[in-house]
Parts: C-alpha cells; sequence; structure tokens
C-alpha cells in the first residue's frame, strides 16, 4: 500500500466490514497514509506514527511468527485461523502478567496441572 488511493480504499474497506470508526491508527511513517486517514476519517481520528508505538504491535505476533516458520506457514486460512485462535488461548492461559517471577514460577505447576486435567479426563 504505496498510494494515497489504495490506502483510502483500505480504510474504507476495513470502516465498512468492522462498522468501526477508530479512536487513534498507529501506522509507520508511509507519506501516503497521512492524507489518507484525513480523508476517510477526518479529525476525529488521531493517527500516530511513533515507531515505538507500532513496534508493540509487531511484537504482539512475534511469538506466532516464531512457531509458524518451523512449521513453514500455513496449507490455508482455515489452518491458519484455528492455530492462532489455539495460540492465543493458551498464551493467555499460561500468561501472568501482575506477578512476580518467584509467583509465577510456584503457579506454573499448577497452570499445567489444571491445562492437562481435562485432556487426561477425556482419554481415560
Amino acid at each position: 500500500m504505496r498510494d494515497q488511493a489504495a490506502a483510502e480504499a483500505f480504510f474504507k474497506q476495513a470502516e465498512k466490514t468492522t462498522g468501526v470508526t477508530p479512536e487513534q491508527i498507529t501506522t509507520d511513517k508511509e507519506p501516503a497514509l497521512y492524507p489518507a486517514i484525513k480523508n476517510v476519517f477526518g479529525d476525529s481520528t488521531k493517527h500516530r506514527d511513533v515507531k515505538y508505538m507500532n513496534n508493540k504491535l509487531e511484537q504482539n505476533h512475534r511469538g506466532i511468527k516464531s512457531r509458524y516458520k518451523v512449521m513453514k506457514g500455513f496449507k490455508d486460512s482455515w489452518c491458519a485461523m484455528i492455530f492462532c485462535a489455539a495460540f492465543e488461548e493458551i498464551w493467555q492461559f499460561f500468561r501472568m502478567k501482575d506477578k512476580a517471577r518467584g509467583e509465577r514460577r510456584k503457579l506454573l505447576a499448577s497452570r499445567i496441572n489444571g491445562f492437562n486435567g481435562p485432556l487426561e479426563l477425556l482419554m481415560a
């Protein structure tokens, strides 16, 4: 997406598909995006172009990238959807954001047992 017309078409399509007008958009510093966002969303949407803000978004799917590169991609979009949904659920299950490292170590074994528990019941 390196021209303004393509950017505007993309933003209009995204708004139409989701039915949501974003409050803010974080992008890289591509010059075509500035007028495109202004034309499609007007002054109601804040455009952030700080590279560190965008980096947070990029790093969020870093874990998934490390898994699917080993698999050499997905056969189709259905396989990708199933993998990403399961990966996200498992990641959220084991994530302990507000815990100190020592607390996470203590809780990890119980989380693993809790995660394996239902599967073991099905296999019995």
